[in-house]
């Protein structure tokens, strides 16, 4: 069963944040890294509340792409609206970096260029299309380094799409996600010279997430966790998301390829 398409485009846009072998690297040149995957931000003027699927941010330049990823055909009008109301201080209280109150940050559109004409017309806010042979980027991105990197000609010609960061997400059904769970749990109890599940606990819960999920630390917080569950009951499948006290809560605070995500 293939990915949505929806998944497909996280994982080109989080390719295009990393040195990805044979596919460009245009956000990671200058110094993006994932921080953020289908977390809530809550907007202090207005108490409304954004859920973009990526947020990558170059420390460098002190500026943030905050991404919402279309594989439809269809423009959400009140998340458009809110959107627009979304401000940099909303979302440094999120993220890392070292000057805060100096953060910048647009809202983007990703879509392909199948379902381009069907989004564009209902919005002002800019896109990065991703189309058959190149990248088309248009509109805005209100970082001047950053706007002239993605209008310069992209090509995609004799690349390989990115699958392994964002394997599955929650628009996937268990269908598609269970098998990969199960070859996470397969290679952590072989790991450890075991052919049965009495050693699980919490702790395990999260090894294994990681072996299946390439971003797990940084979408911990909405934890996949529900599909290793169904393998044993909730109990000691279901990890704790961190909580103010235990920020930390993960055996490993960030991803284990720094070069992704910003520390």
């Amino acid at each position: 069963m293939p990915a949505k398409k929806h998944t497909r485009l996280i994982n080109m846009l989080i390719g295009l944040c990393d040195d990805t072998p044979k596919w460009p690297n245009v956000l990671f040149e200058l110094k993006y890294r994932v921080q953020m995957i289908e977390r809530t931000i809550s907007m202090k003027k207005s108490a409304q509340k954004v859920s973009p699927d990526v947020v990558t941010i170059s420390k460098t330049l002190l500026h943030a792409i905050v991404a919402e990823c279309k594989g439809g055909n269809n423009i959400d009008s009140d998340q458009d609206r809110r959107y627009r109301h979304l401000e940099s201080g909303d979302l440094a209280y999120h993220v890392s970096v070292h000057a805060p109150e100096r953060l910048t940050h647009v809202v983007c559109y990703v879509d392909t260029e199948s379902n381009h004409a069907s989004l564009a017309p209902f919005t002002q806010l800019p896109f990065i299309t991703f189309g058959h042979d190149h990248i088309q980027a248009q509109g805005d991105f209100k970082n001047q380094k950053t706007t002239k990197k993605l209008r310069q000609p992209i090509s995609l010609q004799g690349t390989r799409e990115p699958t392994g960061y964002y394997p599955f997400s929650a628009c996937n059904d268990d269908r598609f996600v269970t098998p990969r769970v199960l070859a996470g749990l397969m290679s952590y109890l072989i790991k450890r010279g075991r052919t049965d599940a009495k050693i699980l606990d919490l702790s395990a819960a999260d090894e294994i997430l990681k072996i299946t999920h390439f971003c797990y630390d940084v979408i911990r917080v909405y934890a996949y966790s529900h599909n290793l569950a169904t393998l044993g009951g909730p109990g000691p499948f279901w990890p704790r998301p961190p909580t103010p006290e235990s920020p930390t809560d993960s055996p490993s605070a960030r991803l284990r390829r720094p070069g992704l995500c910003a520390p």
